[in-house]
């Protein structure tokens, strides 16, 4: 019994050496092809030429068509939308997977305040195949403080911020070069500011549109021209012109032969009579690679005597300024031409200034309302302070004399066709008071203008209150909330203008 016992167990321990013995050899090779793999790595890392095989890997991979290709040309499209309290951003790149883009919007982006004031600063990765997707905060309460403002919205990316630690860093290093002076395309900025002995380059996507939930800002290529041929030389030129109108800003469009990042800045002024513009602070532009530039003026009304103020002055706040002042002089010294000037009498420092008259179609108006033009629309903006006492509808004895002046001044022109009464609030008070007051006030005077025609059937009235929800400044300030507060009438039919 003992032996059979003895030879059973026997029999198990053999098996299990046997079993053993067959899997141990394949286990061993495995170990043995990583171990040689590893040490042809680290032969490679280790090797005198390191530098050397880092240039030849990168130079491969920036001309390998197939595959995850980094190229100093970089491409950005896509859009970002403005949500309830986020910017949702939805954009495609060449850009390597694992490195940080910064998404920013700016309030005040064409001017008009002393600065472009930042509100949001986030950053992004770039996902695989060079996919930007993800959000930023974004402050509800400016649908409310700033509806309808404009605001940019800016992708960017600066190679001087990319890790170390990012497992391709040599390779993009060496592509995109010290400070991004490799980058290639539309989307390339430069820097050089007064006091760098050197400049940075960084790729910028941006877009601008009104503050409103579910704004969509593409970002695509803009396309440049060349520079015209006397680009930057000191006999400097500016042509300008008034390319298109809408309710709120006069769009001047120039080209010019001064330097790429330049700073123009723009005022409209009532008449030559006038200290100062429409506007407390300036609205600015930058001259782009190809001398010409795009300036959105905001203005409360035309005027016949009216017209634009552009000029630039010597400064450190040029995006190119350290080029700019070595050519053109810290003082502006070196310039000449006809539209170079002193800016101060017995002084050497000068500037640049052209005006530009506005030209408006309809010269004339009724007093105490500012007008503004559309297309072939025209507006008349009647104050409220005109019309009616504070939170009040019935209107005033001065508010009947300028309607009865209005009835007037359309019987002049002959005009005919519809008439839009569009009463307004601010944001103060409860949406409860403000709607149905906007309405009330666009009612009375649509009642009392048409007491004063003398035929009411040559046109047609749409009558309609917006409480506070189209405002055309901000609600942030007294003297915004004031220019909220107010009855538009808005003609779009046959006018004699002569």
């Amino acid at each position: 019994m003992y032996r059979r016992l003895f030879l059973f167990y026997f029999c198990i321990v053999f098996f299990l050496m046997a079993c053993s013995d067959n899997t141990e050899p394949s286990t061993i090779a495995e170990e043995a092809t990583e171990n040689e793999q590893g040490d042809e790595q680290k032969e490679i890392e280790e090797s005198p030429n390191d530098q050397d095989n880092k240039k030849m890997a990168a130079d491969h991979i920036a001309e390998d068509p197939v595959g995850d290709v980094i190229s100093p040309n970089i491409t950005i499209s896509g859009k970002m939308t403005l949500k309830e309290d986020i910017i949702e951003v939805d954009a495609e790149s060449n850009l390597p997977e694992g490195v940080q883009v910064r998404v920013k919007s700016f309030l005040n982006p064409y001017g008009g305040n002393v600065v472009s004031e930042i509100l949001e600063n986030e950053t992004i990765e770039v996902g695989q195949s060079g996919v930007i997707k993800g959000s930023i905060p974004f402050d509800s309460a400016l649908y409310e403080s700033n509806l309808n403002d404009p605001v940019r919205l800016q992708l960017t990316y600066s190679h001087s911020r990319i890790s170390s630690m990012h497992e391709r860093a040599d390779e993009i290093n060496s592509i995109y070069g010290e400070d991004g002076k490799n980058f290639e395309g539309p989307f390339v900025v430069e820097e050089y500011k007064a006091g760098r002995d050197k400049p940075t380059f960084i790729i910028q996507a941006d877009a601008i549109g009104p503050i409103r939930v579910g704004e969509e800002f593409i970002l695509e290529e803009k396309i440049v021209g060349d520079p015209p041929d006397d680009y930057g030389e000191p006999d400097v030129w500016v042509e300008a012109e008034i390319v298109d109108t809408d309710h709120r800003y006069v769009y001047v469009k120039g080209s010019t032969n001064l330097m790429d990042g330049l700073i123009l800045h723009g005022n409209i002024h009532s008449d030559a009579d006038s200290n100062h513009g429409q506007n407390i602070y300036t609205y600015k532009a930058e001259v782009q690679k190809d001398g010409t530039f795009m300036m959105p003026i905001e203005y409360k009304s035309l005027t016949d005597e009216g017209f634009i103020e552009i000029y630039s002055m010597a400064s450190l706040t040029h995006r190119r300024s350290r080029v700019i002042l070595d050519a053109y002089g810290e003082e502006f010294e070196h310039l000449k031409g006809d539209i170079v000037e002193k800016r101060y009498e017995g002084k050497a420092e000068q500037m640049i200034k052209l005006t530009i008259p506005l030209n408006p179609e309809y010269e004339d108006a009724p007093d105490n309302m500012d007008v503004t033009k559309d297309g072939d629309e025209m507006k008349l903006i009647m104050p409220d302070d005109i019309l009616f006492e504070f939170g009040e509808s019935d209107i005033r004895n001065e508010g009947k004399s300028s309607i009865q002046a209005v009835a007037k001044w359309l019987e002049d022109k002959e005009y005919t066709g519809m008439i839009k009464i569009y009463g307004h609030t601010d944001n103060v008070g409860d949406d409860n008071i403000n709607q149905p007051l906007s309405e009330e006030r666009a009612e009375n005077v649509f009642r009392t203008l048409k007491s004063f025609v003398n035929d009411p059937s040559l046109y047609q009235f749409e009558v309609k209150g917006f409480g506070e929800y189209e405002p055309i400044s901000t609600n942030e300030t007294d003297e915004g909330r004031q220019r909220n507060r107010r009855v538009e009438i808005l003609l779009s039919g046959d006018m004699d203008t002569d």
